[in-house]
């Protein structure tokens, strides 16, 4: 319902602009004929109903989406109205009073969010109360009414004349009244019939409630009213003499009747304006042609301008052009040589993943013309090479050695932010980039920072873990918000100092699990999601040092250091800190040409993977096969037996597709001689989730306070087969079970099993919580074409978290 909402607030922005519009051009065009300001109305009304638009270049408004849709998981919420004035005003005060504190699990804007939209829909509530309560006094006050004639009743209790009905109009009229006036007031009720007005007037009270809060929202309604009796009117004197006109203005006089408040049903002969329209009949001229046309022509510019949307993300074609108002030699100034600069975006295509999901991709430039590139969740990579930039045009190219293949990649450099060009560009190793595609400036600088850096840039740094597969980049950008580094791990490995310093606070919390904060001068490094921590509040460690062992505490789905550093109260992303300004020592784990060897149980066979090459090789003995599979922070799993009771022994390989803290997936691959060559078949993680999520299904019990997690069999089978589970208590009630974060393949005693984990989903977080989780396992049955088959449910049991 919160999207909704965001989306009304949007619709009803846009939709001002043409009030607006629409109220000015009445105004010139006093002259035109009275249906077309209700011709004007029917495009707000098409600007309110109608959810989305065309872009284009002749738009007028300044913002299509003032409020963006994921505001309440903004870190720095703000608007954007397209004016910049209110823009600099409201926006450095929302991100002050709404922007959330790092231990908090909600949001501010997710309540004040949450908090409008009950409101809103109260005011919807009291307005269709107010017009069903006026109906019914209507309908009641109609009750004893005589029929004049098919379609006309007569009514001791009506004021003024009426039309009240949408599927079966009746006019309703007074009693006693004479045949002359009778005549002029079915003229013009019957005329409302013809124009419909009895269905629009109604769809605009309707709106009117939708938009309640919206105050130009009021003064439409209120203007279409009376430009709906004013157009009716003109229809019915258009052809008539000036004593027919007198006739009828004496009728409206007669018939005018007090308004006190909005009208929400009937459609009424002397409802409103009444002044104005007896003063508009008695001067009524049928309008020259020419202003007719000048009328819809000015409908079709409001319509252009106002009911489509102005472009997004789209490079002037004075930058594309390097048009030197725009992009200049001196654009290359961004680049500043005492400078780190950062660029992230999120527009990507072409990997067959989510774009929301490819958050951490980023370019790093540093100062002596490098830079590196960076993907992560795909692959954790990291390429590099050198880039100049020349006209306004910054050209990347990728250091051969390092990626494979020498790449080429083009941005057009336009104040603070690089627009990805197509033309002329290979695209990347893995992350395949839109056409303009737009990273925004985030400046990660050292020098200017402060008075006195030399204290940071003497600094060594050592590397925390023993192992060096970062899982998670770190990322200031407003969607996604990561300010810090994770790193993948196993559990009980040690937790070294990264830099000389003083232990300041140990502790733990909901969010970091067990925790270090360590302080050296202006910097201070925070290590996240422990299992055991080593030492004491004001030890002085040495960089290197052993300060505790790696864990999956806290908000953690596997186990993971995360490491956080701050620069005096500011942010920093550890891989630049440690890249730039150290002299420091890889694990000593980690073998020349980034190569690490996954062996089986047995340690006959082990797979070899290089982090370098992204290359993959089953060794065998003297037997080496390639093989393609995923490179995932955990690595993978192999065995080999015979698994399909062929009586040859096949190659099986849990492939680790998923990486970083949210995400932890195995996929199953079968390698099996086929002839000469050797065939791998692939069964990735989500082959197996879909599989679970038809299989198993959940029931809250809200009186017992626990899940009910259980298979779901055919109905002619009586049994119940499942387990009862009372989830982490919480502030407010699960809502669901999630599957397909966690997907585990297993070999044990010749048989393979997948299993996951489930994760339960509040209203109040989006991320699912593993605590008391449920494991659902599957035994898997190879066939000799290695095709397999998934049984039904192995067995439920609790889960650790710690996967």
């Amino acid at each position: 319902m919160s999207a909704i909402f965001l989306k009304i607030l949007n619709l009803s922005y846009s939709a001002s602009w043409l009030i607006l519009a629409v109220i000015a051009v009445r105004l010139l065009l006093k002259k035109a004929p009275k249906w077309v300001p209700c011709l004007l109305w029917s495009l707000v009304a098409i600007r309110l109903m109608v959810p989305f638009s065309l872009e284009s270049a002749l738009s007028l408004l300044p913002s299509s989406e003032v409020v963006p849709a994921d505001i309440q998981a903004e870190n720095a919420p703000h608007i954007e109205t397209g004016i910049y004035v209110f823009n600099s005003a409201v926006n450095p005060v929302m991100e002050t009073a709404l922007a959330p504190a790092e231990a908090n699990s909600v949001n501010p804007m997710q309540v004040v969010v949450s908090v409008l939209c009950i409101i809103w829909i109260t005011g919807i509530f009291v307005m269709a109360l107010y017009a069903f309560i006026s109906y019914a006094k209507i309908k009641r006050s109609v009750r004893e009414s005589v029929l004049l004639k098919k379609g006309i009743r007569e009514c001791d209790e009506v004021k003024s004349p009426f039309i009240l009905g949408i599927l079966r109009p009746v006019i309703y009229v007074p009693s006693g009244m004479d045949s002359a006036t009778l005549e002029l007031v079915l003229a013009h009720e019957k005329a409302h019939l013809k124009r419909y007005d009895y269905v629009w007037k109604p769809l605009g009270f309707v709106l009117l409630s939708v938009y309640w809060f919206n105050p130009l929202s009021w003064i439409a309604y209120v203007l279409l009213c009376r430009d709906i009796e004013s157009a009716c009117d003109e229809k019915v004197i258009r052809d008539k003499s000036s004593d027919y006109m007198a006739a009828y203005s004496q009728a409206l006089l007669d018939c005018s009747i007090q308004r006190r408040r909005i009208a929400a049903c009937p459609v009424a002969f002397g409802e409103t304006g009444v002044k104005m329209r007896i003063k508009n009949v008695l001067n009524y001229k049928k309008p020259a042609f020419w202003i007719i046309i000048a009328s819809l022509v000015a409908c079709v510019i409001l319509a252009v301008c106002f009911l489509t949307n102005p472009r997004k993300d789209e490079v002037s074609d004075a930058v594309s052009a390097g048009n030197e108002e725009n992009v200049t030699e001196e654009s290359g100034t961004v680049f500043d040589e005492e400078r780190i600069y950062y660029y992230s975006g999120n527009h990507f295509d072409g990997t067959g993943m989510e774009p929301e999901s490819l958050i951490d991709f980023s370019i790093t430039f540093s100062p002596d013309g490098s830079y590196s590139w960076y993907e992560t969740p795909i692959s954790s990579f990291i390429g590099m090479g050198t880039y100049s930039i020349e006209g306004g045009v910054l050209t990347m190219t990728d250091d051969a050695e390092m990626t494979g293949t020498k790449r080429v990649n083009m941005f057009i450099v336009s104040d603070d932010k690089l627009y990805y060009s197509s033309e002329g560009s290979d695209n990347f190793l893995f992350v395949q980039l839109d056409d303009k595609a737009e990273f925004v400036l985030g400046v990660n600088p050292v020098e200017g920072w402060y008075e006195d850096t030399t204290e940071i840039e003497s600094h060594e740094f050592a590397w925390p873990t023993d192992k060096d597969v970062v899982t998670s980049g770190f990322s200031t950008d407003e969607e996604h918000y990561h300010p810090e580094v994770d790193i993948a791990g196993e559990k009980g490995d040690p937790i070294y100092a990264a830099t000389d310093g003083t232990i300041t606070e140990t502790g733990f919390n909901d969010n970091d699990g067990n925790y270090i904060t360590e302080t050296s001068g202006l910097i201070t490094v925070t290590y996240c999601h422990l299992d055991e921590i080593s030492v004491n509040v004001n030890d002085v460690v040495g960089a290197g040092e052993i300060i505790g062992t790696l864990g999956s505490t806290g908000r953690s789905t596997g186990p993971h250091l995360a490491i956080r550093i701050l620069i005096g109260d500011e942010p920093y992303d550890f891989l630049q800190l440690f890249e730039s300004y150290i002299s420091h020592e890889l694990p000593d784990t980690k073998t020349e040409g980034y190569e690490y060897d996954y062996y089986s149980e047995d340690g006959s066979v082990y797979l070899r993977q290089d982090y370098r090459t992204g290359k993959s090789v089953i060794v065998d003995g003297d037997l080496e096969i390639p093989v393609d599979i995923a490179m995932g922070a955990y690595g993978p799993k192999i065995e080999k037996f015979d698994a399909d009771g062929d009586g040859t022994d096949e190659y099986l390989i849990a492939e680790c597709e998923g990486t970083g803290t949210g995400i932890s997936q195995y996929g199953l691959c079968i390698v099996d001689k086929d002839g000469d060559e050797y065939k791998l078949t692939r069964y990735d993680s989500s082959y197996f989730s879909d599989y679970i999520d038809e299989k198993v299904t959940c029931y809250w019990d809200n009186i017992r306070q626990e899940f009910s997690v259980y298979e779901i069999r055919p109905a002619y089978v009586s049994s119940w087969f499942g387990i009862h589970v009372k989830p982490f208590e919480r502030r407010c009630e699960p809502e669901y079970i999630v599957w397909s974060d966690i997907v585990d393949v297993e070999f044990e005693d010749g048989q393979i099993y997948v299993s996951a984990t489930s994760g339960y989903v509040y209203s109040d977080s989006p991320v699912p919580d593993y605590e008391n989780a449920v494991r659902v396992r599957l035994k898997i049955t190879v066939l000799e074409d290695s095709s397999i088959q998934r049984g039904g449910i192995y067995d439920f049991s609790m889960d650790d978290g710690e996967k």
